[in-house]
C-alpha cells in the first residue's frame, strides 16, 4: 500500500469510458493526503466495482491488492450482489481469474465513510498534474 494513503480522503470516484475489447471501462479514484497533496488510484479495465457508504468525509484505513489465496467466495459475492448458491460455475472462473493473475481484487478499507472492492487488471497510483 502506498503510505500516502493510510488517512487520506477520498474525494471522488469517475468512470474513464475506454472500453476495452471485453467492455471493461477504467476507474479513477480520488485522495488527498492529510498533508493535502492530490492524487488518485486508477483501477485499469475494470470488469466489477462496488463502493457503500460513500460520505462527505472519506478517510481511507488501507488499499490493498487482496493476495489471491485470500480473496474469499463471501467477497465475490458481495462485490457481485449474489447469492452462495448463484452462478457457481462463474464464480470459479472469478477465482481462478484472480488466482491466475488475469484479474486483481482491490479492497479500499476506511476509517470512516467508504468502503470498495473492485476487480480489474492492474491499478496505479500517480500525482495529479
Amino acid at each position: 500500500m502506498d503510505s500516502r494513503l493510510h488517512d487520506s480522503y477520498l474525494e471522488g470516484i469517475r468512470t474513464i469510458e475506454l472500453a476495452d475489447e471485453e467492455g471493461h471501462n477504467d476507474i479513477v479514484l480520488s485522495f488527498r493526503s492529510v498533508a493535502g497533496e492530490a492524487f488518485e488510484a486508477v483501477l485499469h479495465s475494470v470488469s466489477d466495482f462496488r463502493c457503500d457508504n460513500f460520505r462527505q468525509g472519506n478517510i481511507v484505513f488501507e488499499m490493498i491488492e487482496v493476495p489471491p489465496r485470500e480473496v474469499s467466495r463471501r467477497e465475490i459475492e458481495h462485490l457481485k450482489q449474489i447469492g452462495p448458491e448463484d452462478f457457481p460455475e462463474h464464480m470459479e472462473q472469478v477465482l481462478l481469474s484472480i488466482e491466475t493473475g488475469e484479474y486483481k481484487f482491490i479492497r479500499l478499507g476506511s476509517s470512516y465513510g467508504a468502503v470498495l472492492c473492485a476487480l480489474c487488471r492492474s491499478m496505479e497510483i500517480r500525482p495529479v498534474p
